[in-house]
């Protein structure tokens, strides 16, 4: 116990404190799980007069041992999770179990245990919280088996087959007592933990186990359902199909909004940000990471600040980004304020700093991480996996692809629920560079086969499914027009009877009506009858083309989403095709001298100039136009690191925001390819430093290109136009964009290109289709 100074006797006890050793255990306020049934929480304001009402000596036992419930609940719940605030919660916990007592102080020992418990799940002691877990009665027994349940479910290891069957085992106790005692919201929330596992393993039958229990604590008026939809958007990333991830990630956000219960807001918005970072949406990614620390600042969930899976998950999303100085000041920090704990902790800050360092090709104070991380792990039999990987991925960046090899084929050995579908196209993509790089070149072709299946089945199994929801829903509602149109004439037929019922029921009774006054009403109700027969025949004509234009509309719409979707699709092939060619062009880099490598080089700065339009044009809602600003700015950063000059040559960028169809952006973008390379190679030679400047402006209907260096330029009197290959490339490619170019040799190279930009007015009609 805590030393404390001592109450002076004089002083009087508030009336209110003892109050405070009811509050913590009825306040409704949730845990940090949504998978089980929580704690209350004590707020960390009441620490003080919960130490004060334990050191008054007037205290009654039952009282005092409340509060000791109460600090231990208190210090427990604190959102770090940091081993000295477990280890008191333990502290009080145990004096409260080491009382005698029965009644009321029988079910504060019960509460004690179960803080006991929690502590050991917290710090990974499995079978001491099993041990602990057979001294519980009732709601708190099935509680803790829940607890521990989803514990083993989520357990970081490497083979998780035998927690996986624990978690089960467990989950079907808790669903036969909930059954048993009709305790619906346990019963359900066991049939998740089970359904959990389900996912974790990639059992295809999870999805539509989750859906019905997200359904289940609807209809149960439970808030606990959001962190189902979670965990459908997890299964869904493991799968590989992130546009369906993200769509459950949105629903969770939204239903979190709806319950207004944001006792798991830190779990969902990290995993909201994982979403974003893997469907290309970095800045909402970042700032949705960063929302998640500020709810873990106040509250633990599935992860805390301490969690080194979560720490490692938020380095992936800085990482991805590309501001890797950014990256590394964050995670720096993030570390400090939360020193290792475990030897997990220890692999985990190892490897995410190597991580860092690997991104900004630092791969020598990387290596110094990773092989640091690899020992720990291997010494101890923990995150092997993770480890094997990371190491693999270093040597096949830097090159060192004999080192690479081994470590990548131990990884495959692992079991592939370990990771995404992603990430193992990812390991397949790297062994085949090294298998090809080494000479093992039948394993290669193996390896890049399997990487490219599974891209292309991950890419259209989502878009496959879309297209048929959205085919079946057209031929529904086709039919359920068809149906309303021969409804709608039938009951035409039958008005048209009994028009005609009633006209000629009128002939018989004006029959016997003579003179004028007779004649006027039979012409006057004719007149008037044909009148309103000639309106409602015109209401109806219009009304029948209105329906079909409508269906006409609904048509065309389909039509158009269906072909955006396949033009999106032909931009996605050709990039990877492009990518493909790229990859090969590498492999075969390995083996060539300096000569025919600079050649090789220049041809996959070109491909890959190709390949970024298609990209851009199927991540794009437009598919018909790039915008240059943000294609020249992820081109240009590219050049930049492939020629390696970024400390002694910089890129200036003067880009205006014009958006071009793929038809003049591929010729432009070669252009500006064959220049700034022209400029890295040549225009520096030695350790000259230098700036290159690379400017696109509109102005009215023209638009102008500049790049622009100052360094040495060339000899005119020596160079020879016809004989470079880049010099004819670009004269050839501005002819084709009906471009005048220009080449300036004052202080430095300038090349300048000036060209008609005026959409032509089928293009305009076209864009705007697609708007």
């Amino acid at each position: 116990m805590l030393a404390s100074p001592a109450l002076p006797a004089s002083q009087s006890f508030p009336g209110w404190l003892p109050l405070l050793v009811i509050i913590g255990w009825l306040v409704p306020e949730f845990g940090h799980g949504q998978f089980y049934m929580p704690l209350p929480i004590v707020p960390e304001n009441k620490l003080a007069p919960l130490q004060a009402l334990v050191r008054e000596p007037s205290t009654s036992l039952h009282t005092r041992n409340q509060t000791l419930i109460d600090l231990a609940n208190l210090y427990y719940n604190k959102p770090l999770k940091r081993y000295k605030d477990l280890d008191k919660a333990a502290v009080y916990a145990r004096r409260v179990d080491a009382t005698d007592g029965s009644g009321q102080s029988q079910a504060l020992k019960q509460q004690a245990i179960t803080l006991l418990a929690l502590v050991a799940i917290d710090k990974n002691e499995f079978s001491r919280a099993e041990k602990l877990l057979e001294q519980l009665n009732g709601r708190l027994n099935v509680d803790l088996r829940l607890r521990l349940a989803y514990a083993y479910c989520e357990a970081d290891k490497d083979f998780k087959q035998n927690d996986w069957s624990k978690a089960i085992n467990l989950a079907r106790q808790v669903v036969d007592s909930s059954a048993n005692k009709h305790d619906v919201i346990r019963e359900i929330l066991g049939s998740q933990l089970i359904a959990l596992v389900h996912a974790k393993q990639q059992d295809p039958s999870a999805e539509n186990e989750l859906l019905t229990i997200a359904e289940r604590l609807k209809k149960a008026g439970s808030a606990y359902f959001p962190s189902t939809y979670a965990a459908l958007s997890e299964y869904n990333y493991y799968l590989g199909d992130q546009s369906q991830a993200l769509a459950y990630s949105l629903l969770a956000v939204k239903a979190m909004a709806t319950t207004k219960n944001y006792s798991m807001a830190g779990d969902i918005y990290a995993n909201h940000a994982m979403m974003w970072t893997d469907n290309d949406d970095h800045d909402k990614a970042v700032s949705f990471i960063q929302l998640a620390i500020k709810y873990y600042s106040q509250r633990a969930g599935r992860y805390n600040l301490s969690d080194p899976v979560f720490l490692f998950n938020t380095e992936y999303i800085y990482g991805k980004t590309s501001n890797y100085e950014e990256d590394l000041r964050t995670m720096k920090k993030l570390l400090a304020s939360v020193p290792p704990q475990t030897i997990s902790d220890h692999i985990y800050h190892d490897v995410i700093m190597g991580c860092i360092y690997r991104r900004m090709k630092k791969y020598e104070r990387c290596e110094v991480y990773y092989k640091r991380a690899y020992a720990i792990s291997k010494k101890h039999g923990l995150h092997l996996y993770r480890t094997t990987a990371s190491l693999g991925q270093l040597y096949t960046d830097s090159k060192q692809f004999e080192k690479a090899r081994p470590f990548l084929y131990e990884v495959l050995q692992f079991p592939k629920t370990l990771h995404d579908n992603s990430v193992n196209r990812h390991l397949h993509y790297m062994t085949f560079l090294t298998d090809s790089a080494t000479g093992h070149y039948q394993e290669a072709i193996k390896q890049l086969s399997l990487a490219s299946s599974m891209s292309y089945f991950n890419l259209t199994r989502s878009r496959e499914s879309e297209v048929q929801r959205l085919r079946i829903a057209f031929e529904a509602q086709q039919k359920e027009d068809e149906i309303n149109i021969k409804n709608q004439n039938i009951r035409l037929l039958n008005q048209n009877a009994s028009i005609q019922e009633e006209r000629l029921r009128n002939a018989n009774l004006n029959m016997g009506m003579a003179g004028i006054i007779v004649l006027f009403l039979v012409v006057s109700s004719a007149l008037i009858f044909s009148k309103y027969q000639q309106n409602r025949q015109n209401s109806q004509a219009i009304e029948q083309k209105n329906t079909i234009i409508t269906e006409k509309n609904q048509i065309l719409e389909h039509l158009l989403d269906e072909k955006e979707w396949l033009l999106k699709e032909v931009h996605h092939r050709v990039k990877n095709n492009l990518h493909t060619i790229f990859c090969l062009l590498e492999s075969q880099g390995t083996f060539l001298g300096s000569d025919a490598l600079k050649v090789l080089e220049t041809s996959q700065h070109r491909i890959y100039a190709m390949s970024l339009i298609h990209q851009k044009l199927y991540q794009s809602d437009d598919i018909t136009t790039v915008d240059m600003k943000s294609y020249l700015a992820e081109f240009l950063l590219f050049l930049a690191e492939s020629f390696d000059h970024s400390d002694r040559i910089r890129i200036v960028q003067e880009i205006d925001s014009v958006k071009m169809p793929s038809t003049q952006a591929v010729p432009l973008a070669l252009i500006i390819n064959e220049s700034v390379t022209n400029a890295f190679k040549h225009a520096f030679p030695g350790n000259l430093k230098g700036v290159i400047q690379v400017k696109l402006h509109q102005l009215d209907n023209k638009l102008l290109l500049t790049v622009e260096d100052n360094g040495i330029g060339w000899n005119e009197s020596v160079y020879n136009y016809q004989k470079s290959l880049g010099i004819q490339l670009m004269k050839g490619l501005s002819e084709e964009l009906g471009a005048r170019i220009y080449f300036d040799n004052q202080e430095g190279t300038r090349i300048s290109l000036v060209m008609n930009y005026k959409l032509k007015e089928e293009e305009k009609i076209q864009n705007g289709l697609f708007v």
